[in-house]
């Protein structure tokens, strides 16, 4: 009898063990769906928070990416002023120099120029100069642009002047930034989901899509982080299988070398990366070095063909430029690095753990990683994060310019959140723990909805004050608010009171990224109104 039963299983092709290997089977379809869930959770969740915004500003770092699609998909990768007027700088001579807006140029505006009453003063800042005279680069590279380019060929199959729809232009490349964020934070959950369990690799990729500057920065237009981030946060979710799996080195090279694409600085994490690899494991870095080279090569010949040089990025160039007209010298890193590294971690105005505070609980993490041989591969991507941060401490315009946040350290927040996990797994179980992390990350929450919500790019860093003069002070006392002044005109020693902006980008006013009560946070919660009301005007300008 057991005979038959066994051959008739045997013929319906029933395996031996049967039972436990449906139960394995159906177990491991529960984790498929489960995962499936929380992909898509993430990635849609995230992209409509991005979205919801409707008064996203248009900001001058991104302009260059809007446009170069379209030059690209024409064959040309270079802005001359004929083509793009917007984007160079005119003056009046029969005004006195007085600035002149471009938007596009008509038969009178050609005229004045031929008759050199509109003189061209040279191109913003967020174009240099190619080694062709008149044609000028992006920039920030073309990374970004390339991540437009798709996008841009499917809608001019609909829209024939595509150029002549700027709202449109501007909005599809908000919601490419939305999308390559939401993207990395899926990735970043992905990567977490090789080192830790489920539940907290959600709330890792949780606390880095909406508690960094990713959410208040570079989902809100197509920066140059917008596509770094993503491609950080897909690396490193290959880098960490890599162990398992030898060959995914070779697409890990690849989303690397792209991001350097996108911000040069990424170089430090390709090789941080190859370093590692060559201490463990041979093939994995031969097919690490033969993915990344033709990306390498692809960017040298880009640089020597338009820069002269194939180290010459155009950041390295322009902010030779940047650095004389902020600084008075031409040198790109001059920030004392105590003092660099001071304002991007703990400034009031740029600080990583003041705008990120939970990101200050990765700190034990970074320990942990060097003793627990199972979260190894975080190694090169800490010290990756610590190179950055140290390069960009020294660079003479650490604090980002007129902007929200720690801009110019953004990108590490992929690995710093990874780094969280040590610590989490460490003490997830302590009440005590569990309240200090929700309550980081709470206020890190509300900080980036006051970015998104309420920054409007001159509010704070190029605010209205009043310099009052008194007899009894050797120097104006810088006051901020109108009561105030109103009440030191009362006193007797008042001599006179005039009007100020408090340039932060000028070295007298730089002091102010250290105050506590003159703090970005502190203006934008006390001035909401005002806030809203300019950040309307801001967007109704540019338009």
């Amino acid at each position: 009898m057991s005979k038959t039963v066994a051959t008739s299983r045997e013929r319906k092709g029933a395996p031996r063990g049967g039972g436990k290997h449906t139960a394995v089977s159906s177990e491991a379809k529960k984790e498929r769906r489960l995962l499936l869930q929380s992909v898509g959770f993430l990635l849609l969740g995230l992209f409509v928070v991005y979205s919801l915004n409707p008064s996203y500003l248009v900001v001058t770092d991104s302009m260059a990416n809007v446009h170069q699609p379209l030059n690209m998909l024409r064959g040309n990768m270079t802005f001359t002023a004929d083509s793009h007027p917007f984007m160079f700088l005119w003056t009046s001579t029969k005004e006195g120099g007085r600035r002149v807006d471009i938007k596009e140029w008509t038969p009178a505006l050609r005229q004045q120029r031929a008759d050199g009453t509109i003189k061209l003063e040279g191109p913003e800042y967020y174009l240099v100069e190619s080694t062709t005279p008149g044609r000028y680069v992006n920039f920030f590279g073309i990374g970004a642009a390339l991540m437009a380019l798709p996008v841009y060929a499917v809608m001019e199959q609909f829209i024939p002047v595509l150029a002549d729809h700027l709202k449109l232009m501007y909005f599809t490349c908000r919601e490419i930034g939305a999308l390559l964020v939401a993207l990395s934070a899926v990735l970043v959950y992905l990567a977490a989901l090789a080192l830790t369990d489920r539940r907290k690799a959600l709330v890792v990729a949780l606390a880095y899509g909406l508690g960094t500057c990713v959410w208040s920065t570079c989902s809100q237009g197509l920066w140059q982080q917008s596509p770094n981030v993503f491609f950080l946060a897909l690396g490193a979710c290959l880098f960490v299988r890599i162990e398992r799996s030898w060959w995914l080195a070779a697409p890990c090279a690849a989303a690397w070398a792209m991001a350097v694409w996108c911000r040069p600085t990424s170089a430090i994490v390709v090789v941080c990366g190859g370093l590692w690899l060559a201490l463990k494991d041979r093939r994995a870095l031969t097919a690490y070095v033969l993915a990344g080279l033709p990306f390498a090569a692809l960017l040298v010949l880009y640089n020597y063909h338009y820069l002269g040089s194939p180290f010459a990025f155009g950041q390295v160039v322009g902010a030779r430029t940047l650095a004389a007209s902020k600084t008075g010298s031409p040198v790109v890193w001059q920030t004392p690095l105590w003092q660099g590294l001071l304002g991007l971690l703990a400034s009031p105005a740029r600080g990583l753990f003041v705008f990120s505070p939970f990101l200050l609980l990765a700190l034990p993490g970074m320990v942990r990683v060097w003793t627990s041989a199972r979260l190894a591969a975080l190694r090169p991507l800490l010290a990756a994060s610590l190179i950055i941060l140290c390069v960009e401490a020294k660079h003479f315009d650490w604090w980002g310019g007129w902007s929200f946040g720690y801009r110019h350290v953004l990108d590490i927040t992929v690995f710093l959140s990874l780094l969280l996990i040590p610590t989490l797994e460490s003490f997830w179980n302590k009440n005590a723990f569990r309240a200090l992390f929700g309550v980081t990350l709470l206020w890190s929450v509300a900080v980036q909805i006051i970015g998104v919500s309420l920054y409007d790019v001159t509010g704070w860093d190029n605010r209205k004050g009043t310099a009052v003069v008194m007899k009894d002070q050797p120097k104006a006392v810088i006051c901020l608010e109108k009561s105030g002044v109103e009440a030191m005109r009362k006193d007797p020693t008042f001599v006179k009171a005039t009007d100020v902006t408090l340039n932060v980008d000028k070295a007298e006013f730089r002091n102010r990224l250290w105050s506590i009560t003159d703090s970005p946070l502190a203006y934008y919660i006390s001035h909401i109104s005002d806030a809203r009301k300019q950040r309307g005007t801001c967007c109704q300008r540019f338009w």
